[in-house]
C-alpha cells in the first residue's frame, strides 16, 4: 500500500515510513501543496494511493463517494513522528503477521525508543 500524506502531516514521516510503505509520498512531493481536496482525491485515485489525513474532510468524502481511494483518518491532536511510525508499523504487523517487523517493534518498545499509544486514540 502506498500512502499519500496530507499537508497537515509532517513530510518527515515519509522517510520514516518508506520501509513499511514504499512509494509513499507527501502532497508537497507530488506538486499538490495548497491543492483542493478534490485534486488530492483525484491524484490518489489515479495513482493508487491511500490518503492519510488528520482532517475529517477526506473521511466525509469517502462516505459520500466511496472508495477507492482508501482514507486513513487520524483522529489525534498532536503526535510525534516516532509514535506515528510505531503505530503504522504495528498495523502492518497485524495485517501481514510479519515476525521480523514484530520483533523490531518489540525491540524499539523495550528500549523506550518509541512509546506505545492507545488504539482508541486513532481511528481508521
Amino acid at each position: 500500500m502506498k500512502l499519500l500524506l496530507d499537508e497537515n502531516l509532517s513530510p518527515r514521516l515519509i522517510a520514516a515510513l518508506q520501509d513499511l510503505y514504499s512509494g509513499s509520498l507527501h502532497v508537497r512531493d507530488c506538486g499538490l501543496r495548497g491543492a483542493s481536496d478534490a485534486q488530492i482525491w483525484r491524484y490518489a485515485l489515479e495513482n493508487g494511493f491511500a490518503i492519510v489525513s488528520k482532517d475529517s474532510d477526506f473521511a466525509q468524502r469517502s462516505l459520500l463517494l466511496g472508495g477507492p481511494p482508501k482514507v486513513i483518518w487520524l483522529r489525534i491532536e498532536t503526535v510525534r513522528q516516532r509514535v506515528l511510525t510505531l503505530y503504522f508499523a504495528t498495523r502492518l504487523v497485524a495485517s501481514r503477521r510479519s515476525r521480523a517487523v514484530m520483533k523490531l517493534v518489540w525491540y524499539l518498545h523495550r528500549r523506550s525508543v518509541m512509546k506505545p499509544i492507545a488504539d482508541d486514540s486513532m481511528s481508521f
